[in-house]
């Protein structure tokens, strides 16, 4: 992943103590046809679509899910029909 774009918290109170967190942009993008990743601050990870930017619905999984997620889509678990 690369590209992070920093955002600062909404808890940041402007006195300089800023907490900020990244979107990163797959290495797989390059079309314009995108998504962005980050961990929140419990470890779960975070995914939305760059098009649709702080517009974009974010999907939600644990460390777990996520990892079912990704060995479901390695094994053709979501592919659509031909």
């Amino acid at each position: 992943m690369t590209g992070i774009q920093w955002r600062k918290s909404s808890y940041s109170q402007g006195n300089g103590n800023c907490v900020q967190v990244g979107w990163a942009k797959s290495s797989f993008s390059n079309s314009g046809a995108c998504v962005e990743t980050r961990r929140d601050g419990d470890g779960d990870i975070l995914i939305r679509d760059t098009k649709l930017g702080d517009a974009s619905p974010v999907l939600r999984f644990t460390p777990a899910e996520f990892a079912a997620w990704v060995k479901g889509c390695a094994a053709g678990e979501f592919d659509l029909p031909a």
